[in-house]
C-alpha cells in the first residue's frame, strides 16, 4: 500500500492508444465495437502491471499507473530495472493483444476493418504527488499530475512511442541501446518540459510481422471471436458494462 503521507515521491505512467477516434463513427454498431476492442486491448496492457505499481483509473483509450519510488521488499535500482522493462512489456501486450483481434475478426464494420491502424504510445513522467480519497475513490494530486496529462499533446510526428520527461529518463533503467529523440514541450499554463522520445520501441512494422508470422485463425477461433465480441457489445449495448469517470485530467486554462 501506498503511503498516505503529504507527498510521495512517484513514477506516473499513462499508456494511450492512439487512432481510437477514427473508429468512432454515427453507426452504433461501430461504436460498440471500437469500445469492444479498446477495452480487450486495455484489459492486455493493465493484465502486464505488478505491485508496487498501481492502475490508478482507466477511461476511454487510456490507463493511468502510478509507482511509489520507495515501495517496501524492493531496492530503487531494482524498480528502475523493472519499470524500464515493463514498458516495453506493454507495448508487446497491446501488440499481441490486437494481433489476435485482427487474426480472429470477421466483421467489416469500420472500427473492425481499421483496427490495425490502432497504435499505443506511453507517457512517463518523475515527480511527486499527494494521494487522497475522495468520495470512496483514491486518487493522486498535484502539478506534476498535471504534467503527465499535458504531455499526452506533444510535438512528437509517430504514432506509437515512448515519451518521457526528462526527469523519468534520468530515473529510469533503459536498455543502453535506446536512441531517443531531444525535445522541450510548450505549455502556455506550466511552462517548458524537456522530454526524450523513443519512437517505435518494437519496430516499424512490428505488428505487421506480428500477424504474418502467425499462422491463419482457425474457423473455431473466429467463431470464439465472434461470439465473444456479440456477448461484450449487448453487455455494453444494454448499459450493463459501465466505466469510471476518469479523475486526473485537469482542464487546460487555456480551453
Amino acid at each position: 500500500m501506498v503511503s498516505n503521507r503529504p507527498e510521495t515521491q512517484v513514477i506516473l505512467i499513462i499508456a494511450d492508444i492512439s487512432g481510437f477516434t477514427r473508429l468512432v463513427a454515427a453507426s452504433k454498431m461501430t461504436l460498440l465495437h471500437s469500445q469492444y476492442i479498446v477495452t480487450e486491448l486495455l484489459e492486455a496492457v493493465i493484465a502486464q502491471v505488478d505491485i508496487p505499481m498501481q492502475v490508478m483509473e482507466v477511461e476511454g483509450d487510456a490507463v493511468f499507473l502510478c509507482t511509489p519510488k520507495q515501495p517496501p521488499d524492493m531496492s530503487w535500482d531494482e524498480l528502475r530495472q523493472i519499470i524500464g522493462a515493463k514498458l516495453l512489456a506493454f507495448m508487446e501486450a497491446f501488440s499481441a493483444k490486437l494481433a489476435q483481434l485482427i487474426e480472429s475478426n470477421t466483421c467489416h464494420c469500420q472500427a473492425c476493418d481499421h483496427m490495425a491502424r490502432l497504435k499505443l504510445k506511453i507517457i512517463v513522467h518523475s515527480g511527486e504527488v499527494t494521494f487522497r480519497s475522495v468520495a470512496g475513490f483514491k486518487g493522486v494530486h498535484g502539478p506534476d499530475v498535471i504534467i503527465a496529462h499535458r504531455l499526452l499533446k506533444n510535438s512528437v510526428d509517430a504514432d506509437e512511442y515512448i515519451l518521457f520527461s526528462e526527469a523519468a529518463w534520468q530515473d529510469l533503467a533503459l536498455p543502453a541501446e535506446v536512441e531517443a529523440v531531444r525535445t522541450v514541450e510548450r505549455y502556455d499554463d506550466i511552462g517548458d518540459v524537456p522530454c526524450r522520445t523513443w519512437i517505435d520501441p518494437l519496430g516499424a512494422n512490428h505488428l505487421g510481422q506480428l500477424v504474418s508470422s502467425h499462422p491463419p485463425a482457425s474457423g473455431w477461433a473466429k467463431f470464439a471471436g465472434g461470439m465473444a465480441k456479440m456477448a461484450a457489445t449487448m453487455t455494453m449495448a444494454m448499459g450493463l458494462k459501465k466505466r469510471r469517470p476518469f479523475r486526473h485530467l485537469p482542464e487546460s486554462p487555456q480551453g
